[in-house]
């Protein structure tokens, strides 16, 4: 089958309900490593004691990639490299970028990263290969950057910004997207991030929150912005619920959340005025942020298939989620997951292995089956993926 018809085909059985798998998965999100080299205050990666040194186990090897690559890139439209950890400090990155060389222009690559690792002609190959590259940065200054993530400098990040600037100069490509993970001790940042991403050469911004469990103080930011009554909300929050009990052994963080919404109203107008004045769109996953929408979400079913699927990823808007029918996730090992919002070790939904069993076996699995199913049917997998369901309405 065609990939256009692979997708349609996907998407008629997401929006039927079905636990049903005719066609593939046309994107993918691959870990190459869970070692990171940064220890972010909001990330599990600062205090679990196995991710405490560097450990070449955790780098997923030639061998498994290309393994993975014969079962998965003949049907792609798009692989996005992100994980546990940053996908550049693996020692086989350099090889790893060799492996996928010869599927260039035939899908689309995707990279997140924490833009640490100073390496002009690895960034530049990249460039050159069309990745687009998303930036995760969390200070719009040094000193808030420094307190959030240990281990680096905002100016290495600003460095190479101008490195994938020049590259982009000599052999064109996309600029790059930043990703904010917006918490109490950046927030009052959050307008200085559009001047940073014009300063840097990025194209927009994407913000994001350290999740929390849900205050009852979201029930009427939820409300308005979905257009939904009090006892939706209110059954919205009970899914979420668990997202408390899922946190309450680690080190918490003063959340954006904990601010007061007047504050936070008024930081989103000042980040939405600069927006338009220095041209840098910028788009919020958490409904807490976002600007009430004036009526109800169209209906999935009433759009197109590329205006459906685009639109699918407001999950609390929708209450279900495409990705069981679209997105295959593989960690470093081969292992095959269900979303990659669920990628740490506590969220990990195992699906298979691609080293053991082919794809279609594996997607089409009781475990996945099962899954899909409830997904398409608005019933969250696990807690964190309840916050999802709760309050995201942008990838």
């Amino acid at each position: 089958m065609s990939l256009k018809r692979d997708k349609r085909k996907a998407w008629e059985e997401f929006l039927s309900g079905g636990e049903g798998a005719s066609s593939g998965p046309f994107r993918a999100s691959i870990e190459a490593t869970r070692n990171c080299g940064l220890r972010c205050v909001m990330c599990s990666q600062s205090w679990r004691p196995e991710y405490r040194r560097r450990n070449p186990a955790f780098d997923m090897t030639p061998t498994v990639f290309e393994a993975v690559a014969r079962e998965l890139f003949v049907c792609l439209e798009r692989m996005n490299f992100q994980g546990y950890g940053e996908t550049t400090v693996s020692a086989h990155w350099p090889r790893i970028l060799q492996l996928c060389e010869p599927f260039v222009g035939k899908m689309e690559f995707e990279i997140v990263s924490n833009l640490i690792r100073q390496d002009a002609e690895m960034w530049g190959k990249m460039v050159r290969m069309g990745f687009r590259i998303f930036v995760s940065c969390d200070g719009a200054v040094e000193e808030t950057f420094r307190s959030i993530r240990a281990g680096a400098r905002l100016s290495t990040v600003l460095g190479n910004l101008e490195v994938l600037r020049r590259a982009r100069k000599e052999s064109g490509g996309r600029a790059p997207t930043l990703l904010v993970t917006l918490q109490r001790r950046n927030a009052r940042e959050m307008p200085l991030f559009v001047d940073l991403a014009a300063r840097g050469g990025a194209e927009r911004i994407i913000y994001s929150t350290v999740a929390e469990s849900m205050p009852a103080r979201f029930t009427d930011a939820a409300r308005r912005w979905r257009g939904i009554s009090e006892a939706g909300v209110v059954r919205g929050l009970a899914r979420a619920a668990g997202w408390a009990l899922a946190r309450m052994s680690k080190p918490q963080v003063a959340t954006i959340h904990t601010l007061p919404r007047s504050e936070v109203g008024d930081l989103v107008g000042r980040t939405l005025r600069r927006s338009v004045e220095l041209g840098i769109p910028v788009e919020f996953t958490d409904s807490f942020l976002a600007v009430p929408c004036s009526g109800p979400a169209p209906p999935l079913e009433n759009l197109g298939l590329e205006e459906g699927i685009a639109e699918s990823i407001k999950v609390c808007v929708h209450r279900r989620c495409f990705k069981a029918h679209s997105t295959v996730v593989v960690n470093y090992r081969g292992d095959v997951g269900l979303c990659n919002h669920l990628v740490s070790d506590d969220n990990w939904e195992q699906m298979g292995n691609l080293l053991r069993d082919p794809i279609e076996k594996i997607w089409d699995s009781p475990r996945y089956r099962l899954a899909r199913g409830r997904l398409a049917r608005g019933e969250p997998v696990g807690a964190a993926c309840r916050w999802c369901h709760a309050f995201r309405i942008s990838e």
